[in-house]
């Protein structure tokens, strides 16, 4: 699927920004604040009705205006036009025209991976990050992720108000986790199987860009699964006791191991960069593998901080029929041979 032409009205500093022509390899290069980065959001956006910068979209309007709207136009997928507009009070979805009433009927008409210069959070940061990483994965491989995920997390919070009350009622409670079991059942199907794909992709991308030296894990701590095996007289004593929900998707996490060991403790910074884009090429090649094609590719400045081999390497990664779309402020960081149409924001 190719994004041949992108619109932008009042997102970011762009009121107005038409990009057509784009083409397999796009590269657009400038001083900070040149906008750069917004037109690679502006495509994240269009995709996911989210930004991958801010979690708060009225942060993209364009100062003074009341909403943004991204429009784009493919070929080669199950939809020619997309189209969304948000402001504080509307949020509309179009795909070719027609209006998609629920952000289910929407997603995963067109798909992305981003690479970007805090990616690693992923290993650094809260398991909240990485739950919120392997969700976007998961929903893109399978139809059946999303609305599960957003059932279950409704759930969790009626059941997390119920336990906070003073004396919880186990009608109202059996009545809750029932249906919770059966969502979250689907979710640590999806999670696991997710994660046992991923596994080997990531340790070959790793192989490539560490040149064989180090060897990447990929472990789920899949306590969804450990609380479906708990009885419910079980789950309800230990559940009210604590007063808050044990049972749900909220708890997961995932551990990118190194020789062995922690990432987190044990690699080094430039051992942690490798392992995030490794990380970051494995999931594309995972849509690819599930989905029959490749996601656009997104790099926010995200090589500039390996060094020149990793940098090459990373350069001979990039898929060749893969569309990509660049965001730096060094053109002479991009080789000829990566094939970029580069475009100036000056």
């Amino acid at each position: 699927m190719v994004l041949e032409s992108l619109v932008l009205e009042n997102f970011r500093c762009h009121p107005e920004l038409h990009l057509s022509g784009l083409g397999p390899r796009m590269a657009w290069v400038g001083p900070n604040g040149r906008g750069k980065t917004s037109i690679l959001e502006a495509a994240h956006v269009l995709a996911r009705v989210k930004s991958f910068r801010t979690h708060q979209n009225r942060e993209l309007i364009a100062w003074g205006a009341e909403r943004f709207g991204v429009a784009g136009r493919f070929s080669g997928g199950s939809a020619t036009r997309l189209k969304v507009v948000w402001s504080p009070e509307e949020r509309v979805l179009e795909a070719d025209g027609r209006p998609c009433p629920a952000f289910r009927d929407y997603w995963g008409k067109f798909l992305v991976a981003v690479f970007q210069n805090t990616d690693r959070q992923l290993v650094q940061g809260s398991a909240a990050l990485r739950r919120q990483w392997a969700d976007g994965l998961a929903a893109a491989l399978d139809p059946a992720y999303l609305p599960a995920l957003q059932s279950a997390q409704l759930l969790l919070r009626q059941k997390n108000a119920l336990l906070r009350q003073h004396r919880p009622d186990r009608a109202v409670w059996d009545s809750l986790t029932t249906p919770l079991r059966r969502h979250s059942a689907v979710l640590a199907a999806v999670r696991g199987s997710m994660t046992l794909a991923l596994a080997p992709l990531l340790a070959a991308s790793c192989a490539r860009l560490g040149g064989g030296r180090e060897a990447l894990t990929l472990r789920l701590a899949d306590e969804t699964s450990r609380q479906l095996e708990r009885s419910d007289a079980e789950l309800w004593e230990r559940e009210s006791a604590l007063r808050t929900a044990r049972l749900g998707p909220h708890r997961d996490d995932w551990e990118i191991g190194i020789d062995g060991r922690p990432l987190r403790q044990f690699g080094s910074e430039g051992q942690q960069k490798s392992a995030v884009l490794a990380l970051r090429f494995a999931e594309a090649a995972l849509i690819r593998q599930r989905r029959g094609l490749w996601p656009l590719l997104l790099v926010d400045d995200a090589v500039n901080e390996l060094d020149p081999p990793r940098q090459e390497v990373f350069w001979s990664l990039l898929p060749g029929d893969a569309q990509v779309f660049l965001a730096t402020t060094r053109a002479g960081g991009i080789p000829a041979a990566a094939g970029f149409e580069v475009a100036a924001l000056d």
